[in-house]
């Protein structure tokens, strides 16, 4: 009789733990590549300055959105900078969107998204093999982004002259840190720099 008693307990807090609502964090995780793909967006000077910022919007039955984004330094670095937002509302998208925008003064334009989500991947790539990692952040949004393995590849090019890293120094950048992370993994000469 004991025993019956001890298993309902168990039984009523294990489902009183599954009826607790995800964090923003565990729901990007859990479900965020699932939702419908409402739009991706990235500055149209993109292939020019080498710097791209990618937005990814998705949307929840109940019309929430989900919105993942990403500063990808195509050079060199990687994915600098990667944030996220949950349940958020179409009139505060288009705020954040217009203030991001003007701020960073950039022309956001739609992108294909097989195009924005290789970009963000093949950054990380590039970035990786000069001993970079992505942002913190980006263990979370990359959630909300397919499988790397289901794209279809893209020719992007990423890095400087001759294909070789092209380190343009940024005013959050840790310079030195930098620099000694290019120096260790590429050597002298196999890299280029503006400080």
């Amino acid at each position: 009789m004991a025993k019956s008693k001890k298993r309902r307990k168990k039984k009523t807090s294990a489902s009183s733990n599954q009826m607790k609502p995800l964090s923003s964090e565990n729901y990007i995780k859990k479900v965020g590549r699932k939702l419908k793909l409402l739009e991706c967006l990235i500055n149209d000077d993109w292939q020019d300055s080498g710097l791209a910022v990618v937005v990814v919007t998705r949307q929840k039955k109940s019309g929430a959105l989900v919105l993942t984004s990403y500063v990808v330094d195509l050079k060199c670095l990687g994915v600098k900078n990667s944030a996220y937002l949950v349940d958020i509302y179409d009139d505060f998208y288009a705020d954040w969107l217009n203030k991001m925008s003007r701020g960073m003064r950039l022309n956001m334009v739609d992108i294909a998204p097989n195009l924005a989500y290789n970009i963000i991947y093949g950054a990380v790539d590039y970035a990786a093999a000069a001993g970079f990692e992505p942002h913190e952040d980006y263990k979370i949004t990359k959630c909300n982004l397919p499988e790397q393995d289901t794209l279809t590849p893209e020719p992007i090019a990423f890095g400087g002259e001759d294909g070789k890293p092209m380190y343009i120094a940024g005013p959050y950048d840790n310079q030195q840190q930098i620099m000694d992370t290019l120096q260790r993994n590429l050597g002298e000469g196999n890299f280029h720099f503006i400080l």
